[in-house]
C-alpha cells in the first residue's frame, strides 16, 4: 500500500507501526487516526507518510512517548486531535504542519 484515499485507523495491541513503511502518502482529505493501542510504542512505520492530510487524530495510546515518525508530513487540512496519550511527552515531529 502506498496510498491512502480516505481514512487509516490505526488500532490495536501492536508495539510498533512495521509493515506501513510503503505508504508515502494520503489524500488531503484523509484522516489518520491512531487510538486506542495500549502497546503502541514507536511510529517509525509512518516515516515515509509525506505530503497533507486531511485530520490527524491521536488518543489513547498508553505507552506512546512521542510523534517520532510524523516528522514528514507537512501540513492538515482538517482537525488536529491529541489526547489521553498517558506518557505522551513531545509533540516535535509535528512541527513541520
Amino acid at each position: 500500500m502506498k496510498r491512502v484515499q480516505r481514512f487509516l485507523s490505526i488500532a490495536g495491541e501492536m508495539v510498533d507501526l512495521r509493515g506501513l513503511e510503503n505508504l508515502t502518502s494520503m489524500g488531503t482529505n484523509a484522516a489518520l487516526n491512531i487510538n486506542n493501542s495500549r502497546e503502541l510504542v514507536f511510529l517509525n512505520g509512518l516515516t515515509g507518510l509525506s505530503g497533507s492530510i486531511g485530520d490527524l487524530t491521536i488518543w489513547s495510546n498508553a505507552k506512546l512517548p512521542n510523534l517520532s515518525g510524523l516528522e514528514n508530513i507537512s501540513g492538515l487540512n482538517g482537525f488536529l486531535t491529541i489526547e489521553e496519550n498517558a506518557v505522551l511527552a513531545s509533540l516535535a515531529a509535528l512541527q513541520n504542519i
